[in-house]
């Protein structure tokens, strides 16, 4: 088969969506007797080999125009047997011949939508249906997200296949505790990883930390990392506040490689999300034996398998619970990593099967 790939979230710097994408990717391309062409807006970040072609589309333009005007003049120039549409969107027309499967990784937009950029969430609102649609097999990423699509879209997956993650996060840290503690300059610390955005939820847990340690509670550092992102308000200067008191550590984007010693050596992983279609990182988390202290919503307590702690997203919750964290009233436990279901070579193999179905 000839597999065109939407490449857009194959980035330097990749978030979720590009994880998902890369670790699924680099095990489909093993099976030589396929071939693909990975189509982006911007320069790809994927090892090359010899079953891959880049194509790169230039002027830039982005999502939607994107896909409708040069993703659409490549498709019916290449004419690939399948299109994969692994970030939610597919292109308005394609090539009679050429199938479509689409990944579905949440419904945000419906669900968070106040916490979107206005064209962000008009063009999701859109096209993600329009794609549904569309669709010849479709694989959501979670339970959560294929709950909601059957809600929603009166169409549900066709599979559910989890995120993969690295085989890195299962093998313990890469780093040793004076690696980390020269590189970030941290040692005993909670952390929390997401794109600084409100779906992160991130100024509620903020504020819920700074009380807690100004009413004399006692807690680690709390070190975030994560890059820039949107609509971050207060964010900022609640952050350098932190830093400035000496509770809060800003790291930034972490390169992947440093990633499992965090996680490994932090003494619980907090994500505070309103809204998540899984949350990789909780697995990532647990996958390197920290436990997790994560919001009540559905989707994440999935990724965790319902073995974590967990608190509503309100900031009077988080606040109480980092009481509890600090006087140890808190059940910490981590899941065990045999427990834990990644398989990339099977994730992959359920795309290549519904790529093949006719």
């Amino acid at each position: 088969m000839l597999i065109g790939v939407d490449a857009t979230a194959l980035v330097k710097n990749k978030t979720g969506v590009g994880n998902y994408i890369s670790e699924i990717l680099t095990h489909m391309i093993k099976d030589k007797k396929n071939e693909f062409i990975l189509y982006s807006n911007q320069e790809i970040y994927f090892p090359d080999d010899s079953n891959i072609r880049k194509v790169v589309h230039s002027p830039f333009r982005k999502g939607p125009a994107w896909l409708n005007s040069q993703l659409l003049r490549s498709l019916f120039i290449d004419k690939p047997d399948v299109f994969w549409g692994g970030n939610g969107y597919l292109p308005i027309f394609s090539p009679k011949m050429t199938k479509l499967v689409l990944t579905v990784h949440d419904l945000v937009y419906m669900y968070a939508g106040e916490t979107m950029p206005f064209l962000s969430r008009y063009s999701r609102k859109l096209f993600q249906p329009m794609a549904v649609w569309r669709a010849d097999k479709i694989v959501a990423v979670s339970q959560a997200t294929a709950h909601e699509m059957s809600l929603n879209y009166n169409r549900g997956p066709d599979k559910v296949v989890h995120p993969q993650i690295s085989a890195s996060y299962f093998v313990g840290a890469t780093s040793d505790i004076e690696y980390i503690r020269e590189k970030y300059g941290i040692s005993n610390y909670l952390l929390t990883i997401g794109t600084l955005e409100p779906r992160k939820n991130m100024v509620n847990l903020i504020k819920a930390y700074l009380e807690v340690v100004e009413l004399g509670y006692t807690l680690p550092q709390l070190a975030i990392v994560g890059g820039k992102g949107w609509m971050q308000g207060e964010l900022d200067k609640l952050v350098e506040t932190g830093v400035h008191k000496g509770v809060i550590k800003k790291l930034g984007y972490v390169p992947d490689k440093d990633l499992p010693g965090l996680y490994s050596y932090a003494k619980a992983f907090i994500l505070a999300s309103t809204y998540e279609g899984f949350g990789m990182p909780v697995l990532e988390a647990q996958a390197s034996g920290c436990p997790v202290l994560i919001s009540d919503i559905p989707s994440m307590k999935e990724a965790a398998n319902q073995i974590c702690c967990y608190f509503r997203p309100d900031r009077e919750s988080i606040v109480d619970a980092l009481k509890k964290l600090s006087s140890n009233e808190l059940p910490l436990v981590c899941r065990l990593k045999s427990d834990i279901s990644n398989d990339p070579v099977i994730a992959s193999s359920i795309y290549i099967d519904l790529m093949e179905e006719h």
